[in-house]
């Protein structure tokens, strides 16, 4: 399915008032303002590593945390605890991929849903190194080993594929 953007996705999201959403590498915050605007009763957290970016999330209200989610070590974040997680354009940097997407997997609520986005193979710009490239359907081989049910799946006019993965009821089982 072409969709505009992410920001597109985002407004058919099921969250709640009281939903938790987990934005992975945040950057500026783009993305995490854009969900707090369209839902200000949720609870929006973001993990960047980069002082400055984090520094900037402080500034526009929403709550980080600093930590390198490529250690291959757990996320600070309790079992069960998010509604849904968001990667965009963050797994092709990874060394720890397969790791981060199952412990994504243990703080998200059964049936809590994680966005990964990324630049389609044929957009790279040479500033991406070629190793890091994640085409689609690496992505969703990915989401499968890591314990995932594969959603829905989208492309974007931005050149960008978006995948949704579903976090299955039973999520403890390995």
């Amino acid at each position: 399915m072409l969709v505009n953007s992410i920001f597109e996705i985002f407004d058919a999201l099921p969250l709640k008032q009281d939903s938790v959403v987990l934005d992975i590498y945040s950057g500026v915050g783009t993305l995490a303002v854009d969900l707090m605007k369209k839902n200000p009763q949720a609870k929006i957290l973001a993990i960047e590593k980069n002082i400055d970016k984090l520094n900037t999330l402080n500034n526009k209200k929403i709550k980080a945390i600093k930590y390198d989610v490529d250690n291959g070590k757990s996320l600070p974040l309790r079992d069960n605890f998010c509604d849904v997680i968001i990667i965009a354009h963050a797994l092709r940097s990874l060394i720890y991929r397969e790791s981060l997407l199952k412990d994504c997997k243990r703080i998200l609520k059964p049936g809590g849903l994680i966005i990964v986005a990324e630049s389609k193979i044929d957009s790279f710009s040479t500033s991406i190194h070629p190793d890091s490239k994640i085409i689609f359907d690496d992505m969703l081989e990915y989401l499968d080993r890591s314990g995932f049910l594969l959603g829905e799946s989208f492309d974007t006019k931005s050149e960008e594929y978006v995948i949704i993965g579903v976090c299955p009821a039973h999520n403890n089982e390995e």
